[in-house]
């Protein structure tokens, strides 16, 4: 009786072992990140193969990223037609030391890491820096010029009262 039950485990146990056997993949960069700069996208290519061999389609990978104080933004990466090989645009909010971690979408029991990132401090005010909304200032600035210049366009300039006081106003110019 034992070992009709010890038989029975195996019979059951058995074939889990077997299905989870040989479930894993690998993930490849198309090229090493390289000259990120926040506010950029880097265009990170993904390269899935089960076992290190087999491309992988079908699947929804995906790129983590998180900065030192614990922001995380995730990113999908969609096909791109050959056989396991997906892209996903990568946007870093600011510059600073960021670590990223790659779901294959094949497992995804233990993420990919790659090494920390550095990025690079970006231009304008949507990345870092003083937080001052210069752009909007500058279309206030010139929403106000282009006022002032209609204004003075339409009225004159100076004024037409003020024009019989100009030292050159025909009536006071004295004859030469």
């Amino acid at each position: 009786m034992r070992r009709i039950a010890l038989l029975l485990v195996l019979a059951v146990l058995l074939p889990t072992g077997v299905a989870r056997a040989g479930g894993w993949a690998t993930v490849e960069l198309g090229e090493a990140p390289s000259g990120l700069v926040a506010g950029e996208p880097w265009h990170v290519e993904l390269i899935v193969k089960q076992h290190g061999v087999t491309p992988l389609a079908g699947l929804e990978p995906s790129i983590q990223i998180s900065d030192r104080g614990g922001a995380t933004r995730t990113f999908r990466a969609r096909p791109t037609g050959a056989p396991g090989t997906y892209v996903a645009d990568v946007t870093f909010p600011s510059a600073g030391t960021w670590s990223a971690r790659i779901s294959d979408g094949f497992t995804d029991a233990v993420p990919h890491r790659i090494s920390t990132l550095d990025v690079a401090p970006g231009t304008g005010a949507a990345v870092g820096g003083s937080g001052f909304p210069w752009e909007q200032t500058i279309a206030i600035a010139l929403v106000a010029l282009l006022w002032m210049g209609g204004w003075i366009a339409g009225y004159g300039w100076p004024h037409p009262h003020m024009r019989a006081h100009s030292p050159f106003h025909p009536r006071l110019r004295r004859a030469a």
